[in-house]
């Protein structure tokens, strides 16, 4: 018989589960992790990596054509020293080697390493023996680019990895 009192098995131990430490500090381990997971997403979505570049199929097709355009720079030992002329906003390339006194024309290709936005290539026209001149936007090609520079033709080709923007003429050779 009962007399009055509960039995110890069916009470309630003590507050409520949501006044307790542990089980707020279990469920704030996976809501940390899927917060930090939509976090990284969104970064990553809005900077997206421009490295690769769009037609890598085709450069990859390309890549055996532009080393032989290499290779014939170097025979020919064309080489450039590349100025910016922020003044001016412009550019100027003093180029020497075998046959480039018959060049008209010049491309240039600035690519930067990790902004694509910032690419810019030019058609730098012959102003002199060796010397060309093109429009450029000097303020934004200052730090690290990948240039390229060809004549019309393709008959060959000089690429390096240069730093433009520091004031002092940058020289390309074929390596």
């Amino acid at each position: 018989m009962s007399h009055g009192r509960r039995s110890s098995t069916t009470e309630p131990a003590g507050a409520p589960w949501y006044t307790q430490f542990w089980p707020w500090f279990l469920i704030a381990l996976p809501t940390t992790a899927v917060v930090a997971s939509i976090a990284s997403l969104v970064i990553a979505v809005r900077n997206a990596d421009t490295l690769v570049r769009a037609d890598w199929s085709d450069a990859g097709e390309h890549i055996n054509v532009e080393l032989a355009l290499e290779r014939e720079a170097r025979v020919r030992g064309v080489s450039a020293i590349v100025s910016l002329e922020p003044a001016e906003n412009r550019v100027s390339v003093e180029l020497d080697g075998v046959g480039v006194e018959s060049v008209p024309r010049l491309s240039l290709e600035l690519r930067h390493p990790t902004d694509a936005s910032r690419d810019f290539s030019s058609v730098l026209t012959a102003t002199g023996a060796g010397v060309f001149t093109g429009d450029a936007a000097s303020a934004l090609l200052t730090g690290s680019w990948h240039l390229t520079i060809a004549p019309p033709d393709r008959a060959w080709l000089l690429r390096k990895r240069v730093w433009l923007g520091s004031g002092e003429p940058t020289r390309v050779a074929s390596s």
